[in-house]
């Protein structure tokens, strides 16, 4: 009967947490030469009961160059954190500016559609039309408006989590003038957190769904760290 390693348990709990899947985590240790009746042992202590003994895999005895060369002794995973919505992602100082372009730049467009449809035609030929189209245009223009807030907001805690800070910072433009000035004013100008934070990675996406919060920035993999890891002596 096997004695089964701490560590090799605590190695799987700490990448189930980390959301890899078993097969990948089994692939990841039979890279580091661990025998598969040891991993089976560890997944049935942590489902609490025993696994039937299986045999140890025979290695073949010679692998030639070409394929030691081209297999990949750790698989990849998507780091991409479960919790991935407009508001739990980072964005940094560029990022931030161009949000505010970006945001700017679309509402200054459709001011413009409404004052064209306002100044039409229509409204000139039919004055009775007038006034049922003003409304119409304060209806639309007042359900855009609404619909973007979200969207500065989004800007908002992103730039926020960039700097390592809670979204309830936010709550700083209640403040007369000089609350929304001074957290424009942090948020524009004070450098991100280097590397990863409790919010995630750095963001360096400036597409213009990506920095508006409607698109995921580019995924990316990472393997699992097999350093992690060493089967202990038995």
């Amino acid at each position: 009967m096997h004695i089964m390693p701490l560590q090799l348990t605590d190695y799987i709990k700490q990448n189930i947490a980390a959301g890899y899947s078993e097969e990948t985590i089994r692939a990841s240790l039979l890279g580091q030469n661990i025998e598969q009746s040891l991993i089976d042992e560890a997944y049935a202590q942590l489902r609490g009961h025993s696994a039937p003994t299986t045999p140890t895999p025979i290695q073949p005895a010679f692998v030639p160059a070409n394929t030691q060369a081209n297999t990949p002794l750790q698989p990849t995973m998507n780091t991409q954190p479960a919790n991935d919505g407009p508001f739990d992602r980072r964005i940094d100082r560029i990022g931030f500016f161009l949000g505010f372009v970006y945001w700017f730049g679309s509402f200054t467009v459709l001011i413009i559609l409404f004052m064209i449809g306002m100044a039409s035609g229509v409204a000139q030929t039919v004055p009775a039309l007038s006034t049922l189209i003003n409304i119409f245009i304060f209806v639309i223009g007042a359900a855009v408006i609404i619909a973007m807030l979200p969207v500065m907001v989004s800007l908002y805690v992103r730039r926020l989590h960039d700097l390592g800070q809670p979204w309830i910072f936010i709550l700083f433009h209640l403040i007369p003038v000089v609350g929304p000035l001074g957290l424009y004013c942090y948020l524009q100008f004070a450098p991100g957190t280097t590397g990863e934070n409790r919010y995630g990675k750095p963001t360096k996406s400036y597409d213009f769904f990506v920095v508006l919060g409607f698109k995921r920035p580019n995924q990316r993999t990472t393997p699992i760290d097999g350093a992690a890891y060493r089967s202990p002596t038995l």
